[in-house]
């Protein structure tokens, strides 16, 4: 009899933990195809060249409460947003191409100088389609903005704008250091 009854609290034990286990499994799966699968909120930016633009990215939601933007300005941000990738991600997938041809010559016994400058010049000439869609865009979006969200949105581009020159002067570095400033 106390064998019999061993054998059964053995069988609940493991049948408790069996059913613990697999409640366990099934919620980390769940979890994982939630947020795996979850709808965006917002399109992905674009990055800079090189960088993964659809799987890490800056989401507009930041700039729409900013702002204030209704929903036909979303739509009409998202259309220009739609276009403009459309257009910069083959740039994109051109200045990756250079950028390799640039690594092999570079690391060359002899490089080329004259093949490095060609595709320097390439590259440079990819930036300025990029940053002319760029402007484009900019455009596009200030366009469907109120003079006082065109307000917001010229301090939020000369930040944006700034970035691209370079690495900040002594006064610039640090300016987010203790909280995000006030405008």
């Amino acid at each position: 009899m106390i064998q019999n009854k061993r054998s059964r609290i053995w069988l609940f034990v493991i049948i408790a933990l069996t059913i613990i286990n697999l409640a366990a499994v099934v919620t980390v799966v769940y979890n994982v195809r939630k947020y795996h699968h979850a709808p965006p909120d917002d399109f992905p930016a674009i990055g800079e060249p090189g960088q993964d633009t659809l799987n890490k990215s800056v989401r507009p939601g930041f700039l729409f409460r900013e702002l204030g933007f209704d929903s036909h300005q979303r739509e009409a941000f998202h259309e220009s947003r739609m276009a403009f990738r459309e257009k910069a991600m083959p740039l994109f997938a051109e200045i990756r191409k250079l950028n390799n041809e640039l690594a092999g010559e570079i690391t060359l016994e002899n490089p080329d100088t004259l093949k490095l400058q060609a595709i320097s010049r390439q590259i440079g000439a990819i930036h300025v389609s990029l940053k002319l869609l760029t402007i484009n865009h900019m455009r596009e979006v200030k366009s469907i903005a109120t003079p006082e969200q065109q307000e917001k949105l010229g301090l939020f581009y000369r930040d944006l704008l700034s970035r691209d020159s370079g690495p900040p002067g002594k006064g610039m570095q640090h300016r987010y250091r203790h909280g995000a400033k006030n405008n």
